[in-house]
């Protein structure tokens, strides 16, 4: 889950997108134009191809019609007057022509058989009655053409009776001619001629299947009230009617591409059922080779953007490395930039600003010291004025005891006065030797190189500081109110850079009051903060240089006076402390300091 908020993995997503959805938005809008152009192409087809299937079946049957009523209309006056060869030789001659008729049987007007011929029986002369005659004769009788129902015959073949009557001078019914077609023929032939995958069969009004190129289905008789349409599409234009093509289930529980056309003439219809694996398989072939194609781009895609991902991701990595460096206090630390792109200029960049940052500190450093030099002067001068007193003391109490022993036994009062003499050198010896203790131990912390944060508490630093600073209360006349809480939270840092922060706050008060004042200094903890307040009633800082104050090298007093650094010294420290300061200041009233410091570390929160 860590991965997924990265910008690798956005990038990665990112490219990932770009690339795919538009191949894919425009490859599924190709593959569905191209299946509708493919299926309105194959429905074409079918129709055309049910269209002349049905015409072949059509003219077949006219023709087997215009031949018969020929040979009526050129023989039927004296066929009956003609020898049995010559009748069974015409007879013959018309079921050459026509190879899907199996049988041509001429009948006079009470239905007694003429003449015969057969492609399957040789048994020729035997006159009868058919046993359908007296239909046949019934449907000719009007002297018109005839097409009986399709039956099974004995040989169980569907087949079906056309008719044509003779006609006498006075257009009298005197016989006819009768052939038997087979169906079985029509559709072989057909069959022959398509060629395909598809199935080819005939249905009559019932919904009956009497004719299929696979002969076997027509013996089953399964139900095809799956292949059957629920309506018929008539063509408003020609008034022919036009094939009804569909996809739908065919009776075999096959998918497929089927149409459905009425045979003019007849009651059947001819239906023409394509397997649309097969009639779509050029589109399932173009379907696949997108898959592939898209498959292999999107392996390629990802390839590639896991490539820059992971390249993006260490360059990347290398500017946060580098970022950690500086935050841990490797100063001038700098990244190798191995590209010139828009990622190697945040790297140079970086590296500039890492430069620029050692330079800032090395600066720092330098003031820090410089400002660290003006203060151990200082406190050296106040040292001076402080030991010179004790010193004194010293002096005229040895030259006393000196004295006393001089002069021989002392009595007990005397002794008293030399007990009293050893013990104020004592006391000024122990005096010189803490002012000189804390100025070796300020020396000492200013040449500190590695910070160590330790545990401090704000008040004993003050405390402190204001002993180093007694002789200038006392030379310049400074009242000090001090309002110190009490129990005030340890605080966790540089205990050395805060008490040289509060040594230059104070100084600055009191140079800011040369001829006397008074300075308040007070300590306050507040929620996660603990703050130092100093305010003196001195000359004050002007308006306009309020701004400035913590530049470096600025400074509002006379030359000689101020070097400028104490101030921009100050708030660097309380900054690398992670505190603020703030000072308020009025002229000719007053300045107010306040330092706020957090209350950090495992110590947080405990008083």
């Amino acid at each position: 889950m860590k991965f997924v908020k990265t910008i690798q993995f956005r990038l990665l997503l990112f490219a990932s997108l770009i690339s795919l959805v538009p191949l894919l938005v425009l490859g599924g809008y190709n593959l569905k134009a191209a299946r509708a152009n493919l299926e309105s192409s194959v429905w074409n087809h079918q129709a055309y191809v049910t269209q002349g299937i049905a015409a072949d079946i059509s003219s077949m049957l006219e023709e087997a019609k215009q031949t018969f009523l020929i040979l009526a209309r050129a023989e039927g006056l004296n066929f009956a007057d003609k020898p049995l060869k010559e009748r069974e030789r015409i007879l013959y001659a018309c079921l050459t022509s026509l190879p899907y008729v199996d049988e041509i049987t001429a009948i006079d007007k009470d239905g007694l058989e003429l003449a015969q011929v057969s492609r399957f029986r040789l048994d020729t002369g035997n006159f009868f009655k058919p046993e359908n005659s007296e239909d046949i004769i019934k449907e000719l009788e009007p002297l018109k053409p005839y097409i009986s129902e399709v039956y099974m015959d004995e040989d169980e073949q569907p087949a079906f009776i056309l008719a044509v009557p003779f006609l006498s001078s006075e257009n009298r019914f005197t016989g006819g001619i009768t052939a038997k077609i087979s169906l079985r023929s029509i559709v072989q032939q057909i069959s022959l001629v398509s060629g395909g995958k598809e199935s080819i069969f005939l249905v009559d009004e019932e919904g009956r299947l009497i004719g299929h190129n696979d002969y076997s289905q027509v013996l089953r008789q399964p139900d095809i009230s799956k292949s059957l349409p629920s309506v018929e599409v008539t063509s408003e234009s020609s008034g022919e009617k036009n094939p009804l093509v569909r996809n739908y289930q065919s009776y075999t529980g096959e998918q497929v591409v089927g149409s459905y056309l009425p045979i003019e003439g007849t009651k059947w219809a001819v239906i023409l059922e394509e397997p649309e694996a097969y009639a779509y398989a050029s589109f399932t072939k173009l379907k696949e080779t997108f898959i592939i194609s898209t498959l292999g781009l999107v392996l390629l895609v990802l390839l590639i953007s896991i490539s820059y991902s992971l390249s993006f991701g260490r360059r990347l990595d290398s500017l946060r490395q580098g970022v950690l460096k500086i935050h841990e206090g490797e100063w001038g630390y700098t990244i190798p930039v191995k590209k010139e792109d828009e990622i190697g200029e945040v790297l140079h960049a970086f590296n500039e600003l890492s430069v620029e940052l050692e330079k800032k500190k090395l600066v720092e450093a330098a003031m820090m010291r410089a400002d660290q030099m003006v203060t151990v002067g200082q406190l050296a001068a106040g040292v001076a004025h402080e030991i010179n007193n004790p010193l004194a003391a010293i002096y005229l109490s040895v030259e006393e005891v000196l004295e006393r022993l001089a002069e021989g036994d002392a009595n007990p009062k005397e002794r008293q006065a030399m007990q009293r003499y050893l013990k104020t050198i004592a006391e000024q010896a122990e005096r010189c030797s803490g002012i000189t203790s804390q100025l070796l131990d300020f020396a000492h912390q200013s040449r500190q190189e590695d910070v160590q944060e330790s545990l401090y508490n704000l008040n004993d630093l003050i405390e402190k500081n204001l002993g180093l600073l007694h002789y200038r209360f006392r030379k310049q006349q400074i009242a000090l109110e001090e309002n110190l809480e009490a129990n005030l939270p340890p605080l966790l840092g540089d205990k050395s850079a805060i008490q040289q922060v509060i040594f230059n706050l104070i100084c600055n008060a009191l140079d800011a009051m040369p001829e006397g004042g008074s300075l308040k200094i007070g300590t306050s903890c507040e929620g996660e903060w603990v703050s130092l307040r100093i305010e003196d009633d001195g000359i004050g800082i002007p308006e306009e240089h309020l701004t400035r104050i913590f530049e470096p090298f600025f400074t509002t007093k006379p030359p000689g006076k101020g070097t400028g650094l104490g101030l921009s010294v100050c708030y660097g420290l309380v900054q690398k402390a992670q505190g603020q300061i703030k000072i308020e200041s009025t002229l000719e009233v007053g300045t107010i300091v306040t330092v706020r410091l957090p209350r950090r570390g495992e110590y947080y929160g405990k008083n």
